[in-house]
């Protein structure tokens, strides 16, 4: 069979990639992790601060207050808890003004226990692609290739025109008459999943090997 150098600049090309993911398949719900469940009454100690009018000076205040709040079951191990205290103040004229303020804390939660995570696990299929391009030579190179991204693939099979390219080639040339050629792969990964995909490529001109494969 002759054999063609093929180093003309590239003059058409087309390809035909399926989705970077396959198709998921026996989706199903399994334990995939553990998590920390608290509940439980959480305390810590607030402090607060306030101003008030003293003989006609306004000065700067502060104390601390113990809470708790009663926390219902949470993956938080840290919660911020709230109260309030009443503030006992006077105006600039000496006059009683008091008002409520709400203080906080951040606060640990009692672990309580560990519970499943269940997540939705898939495998997935294998997915295959075709690059088809023709130098202005008219020589057709065709490349297929298969990816499995849970796995890997154990079989690539090609097909041009229904002519078997074998299952060891993923790189082959043609060189024909036929105006329209129909290439197919089809791939199988380590979990027996199978894809097949197929394009079909227009000739722009005649690579003169008389409908030949290599």
């Amino acid at each position: 069979m002759k054999k063609l150098l093929c180093i003309a600049p590239l003059l058409f090309s087309a390809h035909s990639f399926s989705a970077p993911f396959g198709e998921p398949t026996n989706c199903r719900e399994e334990v995939t992790s553990q998590k920390n469940i608290y509940q439980g009454v959480a305390e810590c100690n607030a402090h607060y601060s306030w101003t008030d009018w003293s003989n006609g000076k306004l000065k700067g205040f502060s104390d601390n207050k113990f809470i708790s709040n009663d926390i219902s079951p949470t993956t938080r191990q840290f919660v911020t808890v709230y109260d309030m205290v009443e503030i006992k103040s006077h105006t600039i004229t000496g006059s009683a003004h008091n008002y409520h303020k709400q203080i906080s804390c951040s606060a640990e939660v009692p672990f309580s226990h560990k519970e499943d995570v269940l997540e939705t696990v898939c495998d997935y299929k294998p997915v295959a692609g075709i690059r088809v391009r023709e130098d202005n030579e008219h020589v057709v190179d065709i490349s297929v290739s298969g990816n499995d991204y849970d796995g890997n693939i154990v079989s690539l099979e090609s097909w041009v025109n229904g002519v078997s390219k074998g299952s060891s080639k993923n790189y082959f040339h043609y060189h024909g008459s036929q105006n329209v050629i129909n290439i197919k792969v089809r791939v199988v990964d380590n979990d027996g999943y199978q894809y097949t995909t197929s394009t079909n490529y227009r000739v722009k001109g005649n690579g003169g090997c008389n409908g030949e494969y290599c």
